[in-house]
């Protein structure tokens, strides 16, 4: 959600489109400091038929690892990795289980993420009103499980005329907030690529795994095989 938000701030705020679309997939991290709140992956088909946004859980590790530097003697998961290596380690790790050429990143503080969600205000999902922060903090938790009707409501929104005078503000948050290595040229790339696919097309999932709790710490254990077949099931 982070990043269709941010694509829709980049492309509307200056109102540039290209005919040349790249699709490398992107890894956005939502953090607070050290601690990796929510790891997601946009991965989107060249022809502009779909986007997947996979997520990618802070719980999760790769489950052919017989042990390692994580807690409890299991292999790292990914939050514990992000937390003692950073972002870079993340990166390969995951470009690794996915079998993804992932180098492209978008990392964002979680307070940074809050005055960008105050700005743009709340939406209307399913009668009630809710701010994206609010929304994501709950996904993350697992309260809610509407995701892509969450990304629609808020892309939408950004869609609309009456919105259009908070463009200017956001994109100054967004520059001065996000960390990313990504050119402007290429923001406004995906932007176009990403308006071509549109919300209704944009699926969410998360890599799925076995669940267990430890001490009453939560862990899911993935397969090589859950993590190769994750984002070539979804994009079919």
């Amino acid at each position: 959600m982070v990043l269709v938000v941010i694509l829709n701030i980049s492309g509307a705020a200056t109102g540039w489109s290209s005919e040349q679309s790249i699709n490398e997939p992107v890894a956005i991290f939502w953090h607070n400091g050290r601690e990796l709140k929510a790891l997601t992956i946009l991965v989107m088909r060249a022809d502009g038929s779909k986007a997947v946004i996979g997520t990618v859980p802070v719980f999760a590790y790769y489950a052919s690892h017989r042990g390692g530097p994580g807690s409890r003697g299991l292999p790292q998961t990914v939050g514990e990795m992000f937390a003692a290596q950073g972002r870079t380690a993340v990166l390969t790790a995951v470009s690794t289980y996915l079998g993804l050429p992932l180098s492209k990143y978008v990392a964002i503080e979680q307070k940074a993420f809050a005055s960008m969600s105050e700005l743009v205000g709340p939406t209307t999902i399913n009668g009630k009103e809710i701010t994206m922060a609010t929304a994501f903090e709950q996904t993350r938790l697992g309260i809610r499980h509407d995701d892509q009707q969450v990304v629609r409501a808020f892309s939408a929104k950004l869609r609309q005329p009456e919105e259009w005078w908070k463009l200017p503000r956001l994109a100054y948050l967004l520059i001065g907030a996000v960390d990313t290595n990504l050119t402007m040229q290429e923001l406004w790339q995906y932007y176009s690529l990403y308006r071509q696919i549109g919300p209704e097309r944009t699926y969410k999932e998360a890599v799925q795994g076995k669940d267990f709790y430890i001490d009453g710490v939560k862990y899911r254990a993935i397969s090589p095989r859950e993590w190769q077949e994750f984002f070539p099931r979804l994009l079919k």
